[in-house]
């Protein structure tokens, strides 16, 4: 199959799943909650429409980018809503109000990823030719290709480790082999790496742009997990 459609293909399921995988999160939560204290029914709506154009969408990494954005604004749109709407006297709804910003966020950063997966996927087309179809030939340039995007992005990652290694609880994580290792070595790396951060050492910290730091740094390995599972599946 042609190397955009196929990519195109891959990243609609990877979507459909995650936001298949919160719908069926909130309903755990309303069942586990008899009392009905929590209310999803904007966040069901919406995401249940989703998946519906999802089902419909032109498969072509455009048609994504363009549903990723729309999706992002009205989940956005959603958060800041809610938060106008927040009760601070009002447990009850404290509680309904953290579920749902947690539901948005998680779909959030997915979005997120996703928008970079296409971006690092559109440069590795623009390199080879949009109507490329991975073979024997050309193989092992994809894979430099994709190399290449993963180092680049690794390197940022590396000097936020040097400059924080004090909050890492592993060490010894061989992140200076990491140009030297195949996809699946590179993604367990990176999942030990994401492990090893010490979230509650950040928490108690009180360097503001140290926190924000470290949470790019763990957005930013978040995405090359996602990114290595993607190649994985092409």
């Amino acid at each position: 199959m042609i190397l955009s459609k196929l990519t195109s293909n891959i990243l609609i399921n990877e979507l459909i799943d995650d936001i298949n995988s919160c719908i069926k999160n909130m309903n755990l939560v309303e069942e586990l909650n008899q009392s009905k204290d929590y209310n999803f029914n904007n966040l069901h709506e919406i995401y249940n429409n989703k998946l519906i154009e999802l089902f419909e969408l032109d498969n072509n990494l455009s048609s994504i980018n363009i549903f990723i954005e729309d999706f992002t604004q009205q989940v956005s749109k959603m958060l800041i809503d809610e938060k106008q709407t927040f009760k601070l006297n009002d447990s009850k709804e404290q509680e309904n109000k953290k579920r749902v910003f947690e539901f948005i966020i998680f779909i959030q950063n997915k979005l997120l990823n996703y928008k970079k997966i296409i971006i690092s996927l559109n440069w590795i087309l623009e390199k080879m030719g949009n109507a490329i179809e991975i073979n024997e030939n050309n193989k092992n340039e994809f894979h430099s290709l994709v190399d290449f995007n993963i180092e680049r992005r690794f390197k940022k990652i590396r000097e936020d480790i040097e400059l924080s290694s004090n909050l890492l609880d592993s060490q010894n994580l061989f992140i200076n082999e990491f140009e030297k290792l195949n996809l699946n070595d590179k993604k367990e790396i990176l999942e030990k790496l994401l492990n090893s951060i010490n979230f509650d050492s950040i928490l108690e910290m009180h360097d503001i742009d140290e926190i924000i730091r470290i949470s790019q740094m763990s957005t930013s390995i978040n995405f090359l997990i996602k990114f290595i599972e993607v190649i994985n599946k092409i």
